[in-house]
């Protein structure tokens, strides 16, 4: 898989990557000593070269089920974890002219508002914002 991803980045010379959740397998259910053994085999995978300087490929994240659990399973701590270790569960950013939306559609979803209401209040902020594009309609529950 390294290998595969270093020819990706050599041959398409990205400026940002996005890994779509699902970092790891257990992220939600390992002890913090675990996850970091396997934090640390995701950045030999990926070469997280991201973190010097002279590069110009930047990574995302959105945080998957296997991260930080889903539906009435999550896993407050797991999901803190990921924020503090990893990146924010809800952010924008820009590239190119495009803003991206990055939304915790996992805690929203969840019907305790403790759990959902960073990602309610977010996206509120996000509507107030910047118009969005959407193939069906949006509706707040």
């Amino acid at each position: 898989m390294s290998k595969h991803f270093f020819f990706l980045k050599r041959n398409s010379s990205p400026n940002r990557i996005l890994f779509l959740g699902d970092l790891m397998d257990g992220g939600r259910e390992w002890t913090d000593r675990v996850w970091d053994v396997e934090w640390n085999r995701f950045q030999t995978i990926f070469k997280a070269d991201y973190l010097k300087r002279n590069n110009a490929t930047k990574f995302h994240f959105v945080a998957g089920n296997h991260d930080i659990g889903v539906d009435k399973q999550i896993v407050s701590w797991a999901a803190q974890r990921y924020r503090h270790r990893i990146s924010d569960l809800n952010y924008v950013f820009e590239e190119k002219g495009h803003i991206i939306v990055v939304l915790d559609t996992i805690s929203y979803e969840n019907p305790n508002p403790t759990i959902n209401g960073e990602s309610k209040r977010f996206l509120q902020f996000v509507l107030e914002s910047m118009s969005l594009f959407l193939f069906f309609a949006f509706r707040q529950s």
